[in-house]
């Protein structure tokens, strides 16, 4: 009990603590010491009629390309419907003593040999608003090293606090680029690479909505995913209700959207003459900037105005700080 309390403790100050990117090593490590394993994998996966199909997981000491061969041969994997029959509790599965049982799961077999998963600690959840899987997988390299059943035990009363403690350090690490990017007004969410949500606050899934009406988003609209994973180093999607910056980081993205303004309807040529403004320089100086004339820098501040359904400056100004620019 003693040591269950440590490790609580150790978990959730890291998830305060620890970068997003970096934290479910930190827990796994944490819990490498009092149930042994060689491998594990943690992530979220969306079920279908093949099984589990994961994306983008945090993933110990397995080759990059067991997860490429496992997206072959899912669909002979008989852990994951067992699994999310019984949410919460963790499964001690002897993978390679299986394989006499069903000559049409041979492959998963067979990978499970090659990648020395020989014993396997299985816990899942799938959440009822979303659809999507969290599951985590501790393996054993080793055939005469099984997992305990007080080790079972163990995991199965872990792992809610690890997907608890997870779901923190998603909430504080946002709240650390709110304050970095300075934009208290947007609202945010994190997507991981292939673009499911695994954490947004509502404000954000009310944008969504905005722009493409749907009872629940679980992943990043297409258009959205396409615009902040191009080529475009800026990572910004303009919709008809919504605007949306995306920062990557290591697999993830961090999502910062708010509604769309007057402001945003701004030309080209206009943004780059409303974004000296808000820098405060003259109009001779915004001139000398872009190699235009004085007139046109004012013909450009009176469309500004206009399409920004403001007064004057000052209020433009106002106006395009709200908006990020």
């Amino acid at each position: 009990m003693e040591e269950f309390g440590k490790l609580l403790l150790a978990i959730y100050r890291g998830a305060r603590e620890i970068p997003l990117q970096d934290f479910q090593e930190f827990a796994l490590d944490h819990v490498k010491t009092i149930v042994h394993f060689d491998m594990a994998r943690w992530g979220v996966s969306v079920q279908d009629s093949r099984g589990v199909d994961y994306h983008h997981p945090c993933v110990l000491n397995d080759p990059p390309e067991a997860l490429q061969i496992y997206a072959e041969i899912r669909d002979q994997d008989i852990s994951p419907r067992q699994v999310l029959d019984h949410p919460g509790r963790a499964f001690n599965y002897h993978l390679t003593a299986l394989s006499s049982v069903d000559r049409s799961t041979s492959g998963i077999f067979a990978y499970a040999r090659r990648f020395r998963h020989e014993h396997a600690l299985i816990v899942g959840f799938k959440s009822p608003d979303t659809g999507l899987v969290k599951s985590v997988s501790l393996y054993g390299a080793y055939t005469n090293r099984p997992f305990t059943e007080v080790q079972r035990t163990f995991i199965q009363a872990v792992v809610p606090h690890l997907m608890e403690a997870w779901t923190i350090n998603h909430a504080v690490h946002l709240e650390k680029m709110r304050a970095l990017f300075g934009e208290k007004a947007w609202s945010m969410a994190i997507a991981d690479g292939a673009g499911h949500l695994l954490f947004t606050e509502d404000d954000f899934e009310s944008l969504l909505c905005s722009e493409w009406p749907a009872s629940r988003h679980l992943t990043v609209p297409g258009p959205l995913y396409d615009a902040v994973t191009g080529r475009d180093t800026r990572s910004w999607y303009e919709g008809r209700a919504l605007v949306v910056v995306a920062t990557p980081i290591k697999g993830f993205l961090f999502l910062r959207g708010r509604r769309r303004l007057p402001v945003d309807s701004l030309k080209p040529r206009e943004r780059q003459v409303a974004r000296q403004i808000a820098q405060g320089l003259t109009h001779k100086e915004i001139a000398r900037q872009l190699n235009i004339a004085p007139a046109t820098v004012r013909n450009h501040m009176q469309s500004m105005l206009e399409r920004s359904h403001v007064r004057n400056n000052a209020e433009l100004v106002a106006q395009l700080k709200s908006a990020g620019y």
